[in-house]
């Protein structure tokens, strides 16, 4: 008789610990938990719990009214996944994830709850009052993804985000023919694009162009080899629109390089990824290096080189 009672309570107990229909004083109650997973990436695989970024996740009904924002740092959660717990009554809710949207740096709309839609979310990089915007400084990730999670009351819920880093690093480095060192302070680098305002659901929106400069420049000296580097951050980089490049020599120079940096970006896709779009392409890369060779007569840029493959320049106004 001690064995079969000893069988029956160990049913009672799984059954209780496999549902949460009923809260007992020393059960933990329903748990609600939204995953982050960033894993739109080259590697494809899950990149957020090497640098956790604070999150704002917004919650709309299944109306896609606004409800409420979580934001704060991502945990650990039990099943080893970085994300944070909520709390809802029983629903469909529709989740919008931003990671890096800091005050100091991005406007995010303000919503009101039962009012605003999911359409009334934007994120758009700070600017002066005439709405133009020279970005000088280094962005860090930008995350963004979006996904809906159903609330049960009497179990356990789980929503899992997959995210995508809008931030770009472009390294760019300009070396001469005859290997002499360029003075940094004689060159100026900037990306324009129409690239500072962001829909809910990643769109870009029409908007001022937005600037970017370099934050980092310096001459380098290494092996011998002496070149100029530079690096600038730029957001999302469409397929379809322009990101113009253009690099400024002082002394009367005048541009020495004015191209559609997307146009080239897109050559050097490789064939491996052929069945991925341009777009899907341009979004799992974070980062690009972009080696300019220069004639030291004309001090014209003549060729560039992203990763293995070259380019002679003929007219630098593409």
């Amino acid at each position: 008789m001690k064995r079969s009672y000893g069988k029956l309570l160990a049913l009672v107990l799984v059954g209780m610990g496999s549902s949460c229909s009923a809260v007992y004083e020393d059960l933990d109650p329903c748990q609600q938990n939204v995953g982050f997973v960033y894993d739109y990436n080259m590697s494809f695989a899950d990149a957020f719990p090497s640098s956790p970024t604070d999150m704002n996740l917004y919650v709309f009904n299944q109306d896609s009214l606004f409800v409420t924002t979580y934001s704060g740092s991502a945990m650990e959660l039990s099943n080893g996944m970085y994300g944070m717990p909520v709390s809802m009554p029983a629903g469909t809710y529709h989740l919008v994830a931003w990671g890096g949207n800091t005050a100091d740096l991005y406007e995010t709309s303000p919503l009101t709850e039962g009012v605003s839609a999911m359409k009334d979310l934007t994120v758009r990089l700070r600017r002066q009052e005439n709405g133009q915007l020279q970005q000088a400084q280094g962005l860090d990730k930008l995350l963004q993804g979006v996904s809906s999670i159903n609330i049960d009351s009497t179990d356990h819920s789980q929503a899992t985000v997959h995210l995508m880093n809008n931030t770009k690093q472009l390294v760019f480095i300009i070396q001469t023919d005859d290997g002499n060192a360029l003075n940094p302070e004689d060159y100026h680098f900037s990306i324009t694009a129409q690239n500072g305002k962001m829909a809910f659901n990643n769109d870009m929106l029409e908007d001022f162009p937005v600037t970017y400069t370099e934050f980092v420049k310096s001459s380098m000296s290494q092996d011998g080899l002496d070149v100029l580097k530079a690096e600038i951050n730029t957001l999302r980089l469409m397929a379809d629109q322009e990101a113009r490049l253009q690099i400024f020599a002082n002394e009367s120079k005048g541009n020495i390089l004015d191209i559609d940096l997307i146009a080239y970006l897109k050559m050097f896709k490789s064939t491996y990824y052929s069945n991925m779009s341009d777009q899907e392409w341009l979004d799992r890369n974070t980062s690009f290096n972009i080696v300019f060779f220069m004639d030291p007569n004309t001090g014209m840029i003549t060729t560039l080189q992203i990763g293995p493959w070259k380019i002679v320049l003929v007219d630098h106004e593409l």
